[in-house]
């Protein structure tokens, strides 16, 4: 069985081309992925979570024109 990795915030902005302050802006939105709480002053996220976000916005991009998603 496989575990999912816990990926840091530069690792999150790195793979997703997002700056940090757009990823709590979308994570304050509820349309970013939960981080795992690794300590009171430190977060993680899922590996496997981030990138299926990517894919689900990969799957937005046929359905609708981008103007309809511009809060990310």
């Amino acid at each position: 069985m496989l575990y999912p990795t816990i990926l840091k915030m530069p690792q999150v902005t790195a793979i997703t081309s997002l700056s940090r302050p757009t990823i709590y802006r979308l994570m304050a939105a509820g349309t970013f992925v939960k981080p795992v709480y690794l300590t009171p002053r430190s977060i993680g996220f899922l590996d496997t979570e981030v990138h299926e976000w990517i894919a689900q916005r990969a799957a937005l991009r046929s359905e609708t024109p981008f103007t309809q998603h511009a809060t990310a």
